[in-house]
């Protein structure tokens, strides 16, 4: 499996999983990092990475034949090539190693692809981008929808399959009693985790808080990097509320945080699952607010009956819905309750098993 990089988002958590799993399923794995923030041979928790391959220094284009002359040598000890990026550089080296060594290419599709190709690729480069998905022996999608669309886009429906991810309760629940760094606020506080990337909709959230910390003082953490960083910072300061709104960075373990805090928010634009916080945050009985975007949260949060659904982008409605909660949390609290029993649905190795059954089935 080949990644472009190991920035810590949700992608990210969800490909450590998926080669525990199909260690599990009988498989040998070797995950492959371009560039990498963590020493080389490490990889998920459990031991399951047997190969790590790091570029010494940042991404150039003329890195790019070394960097496939050495993948070659991992994947054509394999069977075959998956692609845990949908887009971009991650994408591209993984076909181009594929091919090198004559090997199947599987990729893994984690976004609503359409619009994340609009988003993150030149428009040079949207084409190529969505034909190498094309010809992909086969693409594991994280939801329905996503795969409705990723056929949309021109793959074989027959060559398309779909897997939920799921949380790892135990895990999550041992690590949510491990000493919180940086430090919990103090309450009360909302929490959210996320990559800083506009599809999360963190600008709408600190708009919201900087309506709703009028009524009724209280903390933003925001837990997660990324490229709006200085921009949200700017929003803060534009806004007054840079004392109340935490931007955290990249936090290792973020669930002694979501698991304390008074309300955890999804201000999503869309996501591809659910969104694999939402199910971190139910399984840790936290009250949830949720905008009710593209492809998941409906579903996960059983129409609203485990956690209030409001509209994207609407900085009255999630702010209404803040403010409410913080001053009589009863309601979501009960709703909360049935959280742990709806993030067990989803299998933590619910994933691997829909990509050891894809696999097996286009061999």
């Amino acid at each position: 499996m080949v990644m472009f990089n190991d920035y810590d988002t949700g992608g990210r958590r969800v490909n450590w999983q998926l080669v525990a799993g199909l260690r599990r399923e009988g498989f040998q794995v070797r995950l492959a990092y371009v560039e990498t923030m963590t020493a080389a041979g490490r990889g998920p928790a459990d031991g399951a990475v047997t190969g790590l391959y790091a570029s010494p220094r940042p991404f150039r284009r003329r890195d790019v034949p070394v960097i496939v002359w050495r993948l070659r040598k991992l994947a054509k000890a394999c069977d075959l090539v998956v692609s845990g990026d949908e887009v971009g550089h991650g994408l591209t080296l993984s076909y181009l190693v594929a091919r090198s060594a004559a090997r199947p290419l599987g990729v893994i599709v984690h976004s609503h692809l359409s619009k994340t190709l609009a988003r993150q690729v030149s428009p040079r480069w949207r084409a190529a981008n969505a034909w190498i998905v094309q010809q992909a022996r086969f693409v594991l999608c994280t939801s329905a929808g996503v795969r409705d669309d990723v056929v949309a886009l021109g793959a074989p429906a027959e060559a398309t399959g779909v897997g939920f991810v799921g949380v790892d309760l135990g895990r999550l629940r041992i690590e949510a009693t491990a000493q919180p760094h940086p430090p919990l606020p103090a309450p009360p506080y909302v929490a959210t985790v996320g990559r800083l990337d506009p599809i999360k909709g963190f600008d709408t959230l600190i708009r919201a808080h900087a309506r709703a910390v009028q009524r009724l003082p209280h903390r933003l953490m925001i837990l997660g990097g990324g490229p709006l960083e200085a921009e949200l910072r700017q929003l803060t300061v534009e806004l007054g509320v840079e004392s109340s709104v935490l931007l955290a960075g990249h936090v290792a373990n973020p669930h002694p945080h979501v698991a304390a805090a008074n309300l955890f928010v999804l201000s999503s634009r869309s996501e591809a699952n659910g969104s694999l916080a939402l199910l971190e945050a139910l399984a840790h009985g936290t009250p949830v607010v949720s905008t009710d975007c593209q492809f998941g949260p409906r579903d996960v949060l059983l129409e609203g009956r485990l956690g209030k659904l409001v509209p994207v982008d609407d900085i009255d409605a999630l702010a209404a819905a803040i403010t409410q909660h913080l001053e009589d949390p009863d309601e979501l609290r009960d709703r909360a309750a049935g959280g742990p029993q709806r993030a067990a649905e989803f299998d933590a190795d619910g994933f691997a098993r829909a990509l050891a059954e894809l696999i097996r089935r286009r061999s």
